[in-house]
């Protein structure tokens, strides 16, 4: 059985990207009336969602941290 998938746009917080009318957006979106979750996807012209990746709050704030740290590493390295 086949079940329809609903999407709710709550915010875009990002344009990353866009290409030929594709964008790559950092939403927050409530996927099948669930919980609004950070949402990481290729959208198509017709607005039609492609590759992405959906996150929890713990999971956006794990990547948040790990980011963080990242570009601390790289802003030290580029001084140094």
């Amino acid at each position: 059985m086949e079940k329809n998938i609903t999407c709710k746009i709550i915010r875009t917080l990002a344009v990353l990207r866009e290409n030929n009318g594709y964008t790559k957006e950092l939403r927050v979106v409530s996927w099948n009336d669930g919980a609004p979750k950070l949402d990481l996807h290729e959208w198509t012209p017709e607005g039609r969602c492609c590759k992405g990746v959906t996150l929890t709050d713990d999971e956006s704030r794990a990547l948040l941290q790990g980011l963080t740290e990242y570009f601390a590493e790289v802003d030290a390295d580029d001084e140094g």
